[in-house]
């Protein structure tokens, strides 16, 4: 998806007269160190949930998330990606996300695995022509200390402050 991405921008800045090797790529993509990504994936419901019930409909599918989410959810509040309880959205979106399109949600669109495994995945990111990468945590209106924490000790090797 990026490399492919990567392209259309590329298209798109040589139209518009532009160098393509100026424009910056970022990459964003949710993110945690996790030994068992089978046990924490579900905490990505809400997001997956999210995405399909705002028109990532087609990517899903093509990684083989087939879902089907109302534009109304009520009882998550202020909506899905943004819930103020966010253990309660995990729950409420399990009638649309299993377990599995979770982890597959994981593997496919984030940095979701061990520090290895996150790491490997940076240098493909790389390589298919991302520029930066924007790391977000999971969950809302808490601040991502625990994914600074991981991903700078983890993955980058700097010891934590």
């Amino acid at each position: 998806a990026i490399a492919r991405s990567r392209g259309l921008v590329e298209a798109g800045a040589r139209d518009a007269g532009k160098a393509p090797e100026d424009v910056r790529i970022i990459v964003s993509a949710h993110a945690r160190v996790s030994d068992d990504i089978e046990r924490d994936a579900r905490v990505l419901k809400p997001i997956c949930a999210g995405i399909a019930q705002h028109g990532g409909q087609a990517a899903l599918r093509a990684a083989g998330i087939e879902i089907e989410v109302p534009a109304d959810v009520p009882e998550v509040y202020p909506d899905l990606v943004h819930a103020e309880d966010w253990d309660l959205a995990v729950d409420v979106c399990g009638r649309w996300v299993s377990d599995a399109d979770a982890v597959r949600f994981a593997q496919e669109f984030c940095l979701f695995g061990t520090a290895a495994e996150i790491a490997a995945k940076l240098d493909l990111v790389e390589q298919a022509g991302a520029t930066s990468v924007f790391l977000q945590h999971v969950g809302s209106y808490d601040l991502p200390r625990d994914l600074v924490e991981e991903v700078g000790a983890e993955v980058l090797g700097v010891p934590a402050p």
